[in-house]
């Protein structure tokens, strides 16, 4: 996993999976200096990731079935990992307050937790009828939509612990779900190439956005809530105004693999896209022109920008096609460590492929 400052692109954090505990060390691109953070445990193969809103915290979820919660600021773990779904996890999220974290995954419950006791809220929620791949908050923290391999998007609030609706009309699996800032409007999409845009309050259908030609596997709302940003697996980048439901221009293209992960600025000036191709790319939405070179890193499955800082970070894909977390031993010396190096193109990169960084969220190369 990588942490990009966008401000200025040189600087990465990378690391490395594998070992069972091992010491990172934060390289510093600018210098090419290291600072120790301290033991950190190698956490199997993570699928997931969340920020807390107040980007002090992380959540990983994974292969192992477990919820981790981590202290940013110390890199290590807070208490011990939280248990309860009996398969792998796949989707996580933080409400907007941050008093609740919601958990889904491969045993097709969704789960509620208390960030601050680590404990599970209430029982779980139940009623997909398949792996569940995508969980969001709406803005106001009063819905949860949920979505998966079964077609359906489901409607629960939070507080009650309760099913409130059932959206259907997706004709394949949802990979995507994503409210906008007003809570208006719920976009979700999947393998069916389409995107389509709900009135959450109401459960009906507004709009069907068409013209991706393969997997729709992300969407994302601009924090105006005046575009909406998809992508896939036919390349390109898609802007739409959701209001009038129509394409903006014409679709953004560079890309030359799937398009796993879409992400806005917090102050709307840019938007980062990400996927197989490895570059993580810039774009200002508003004359849809790229932004800078694009930044160089490994298979990108999700990318988000911190809340406050000019950070975005993009987790990359082990050799196994999943998202990795933690530590590798550097293949000359042995010795665990996250390390700066100037590349054959003059440009500073890190040395490894995966390691636990400031993001929002972490796809896997699993179904989809």
């Amino acid at each position: 996993m990588r942490l990009y400052e966008a401000q200025r692109p040189e600087r990465a954090l990378e690391g490395r999976v594998g070992g069972a505990a091992a010491r990172a060390l934060l390289g510093t691109l600018s210098t090419g200096e290291s600072v120790s953070l301290g033991p950190v445990p190698n956490v199997g193969v993570v699928l997931a990731v969340a920020f807390s809103p107040d980007g002090y915290q992380l959540a990983t979820v994974g292969l192992d079935k477990t919820v981790r919660l981590w202290n940013l600021a110390t890199r290590e773990p807070i208490g011990t990992p939280l248990t309860g779904h009996t398969d792998a996890v796949y989707a996580v999220a933080f409400s907007p307050d941050g008093h609740l974290l919601a958990t889904a995954g491969l045993d097709r419950t969704v789960r509620l937790w208390d960030p601050a006791t680590r404990e599970p809220v209430g029982t779980p929620l139940t009623g997909h009828t398949h792996t569940v791949r995508a969980v969001a908050f709406s803005p106001d923290g009063h819905l949860l939509a949920t979505a998966g391999f079964d077609k359906t998007v489901r409607l629960w609030n939070p507080a009650a612990q309760e099913p409130v609706g059932n959206l259907t009309g997706h004709t394949g699996p949802v990979a995507a779900v994503a409210f906008s800032p007003d809570g208006h409007l719920l976009a979700t999409a999947g393998e069916d190439k389409t995107v389509r845009l709900w009135n959450p309050a109401a459960q009906e259908p507004v709009g069907n956005l068409t013209g991706h030609t393969g997997t729709v596997y992300a969407v994302a709302f601009s924090p105006d809530g005046h575009l909406l940003a998809t992508a896939g697996l036919d390349t390109t980048v898609m802007l739409w105004n959701p209001a009038t439901q129509q394409l903006i221009g014409t679709p953004l293209t560079g890309h030359t693999h799937t398009v796993r992960a879409v992400a806005f600025s917090p102050d709307g000036h840019l938007l980062a896209t990400a996927g197989l191709d490895k570059p993580v790319r810039l774009w200002n939405p508003a004359t849809q022109e790229p932004v800078g070179n694009p930044l160089t890193g490994t298979p990108t499955r999700s990318l988000r920008w911190r809340s406050h800082p000019t950070d975005i970070s993009s987790p990359p894909l082990a050799s196994t096609g999943r998202c990795g977390c933690g530590l590798l031993p550097d293949s000359r010396n042995k010795a665990p460590r996250l390390r700066a190096r100037k590349d054959d193109t003059g440009e500073r990169s890190g040395g490894g492929t995966a390691s636990c960084a400031a993001s929002h969220t972490c796809w896997t190369s699993l179904p989809f």
